[in-house]
């Protein structure tokens, strides 16, 4: 499961909110790739607003060893590059619509 262990409704359905918005289901992270652009901006997206670590995002995620987690952009090409980057704008999109509230 993808959620961090704190209580919280808002919390939970945050985080099902950016999945959604990545276009990506707990489900089936494992079937997709260990570092493709959503992965790696949600990573970075929860990096920034939690402390979790870096080894508890790659589990989480499924994205492998735990540097994929933090620096999986760095292995990517510009294609995916841009959509990494596409995919941190809808989650900054999440953030702005929680604080217009």
């Amino acid at each position: 499961m993808l959620f961090l262990g704190r209580s919280g409704n808002d919390e939970a359905l945050e985080r099902i909110a950016s999945l959604m918005v990545l276009g990506l289901v707990a489900d089936d992270l494992a079937h997709t790739p260990k570092i493709s652009a959503e992965k790696a901006a949600l990573a970075s997206w929860l990096r920034q607003r939690t402390s979790v670590s870096l080894r508890w995002l790659s589990a989480r995620l499924q994205m492998g060893h735990d540097t994929n987690a933090g620096g999986g952009t760095r292995k990517m090409k510009s294609a995916a590059l841009r959509r990494c980057r596409q995919a941190r704008a809808k989650l900054q999109l999440l953030d702005a619509l929680k604080e217009a509230k």
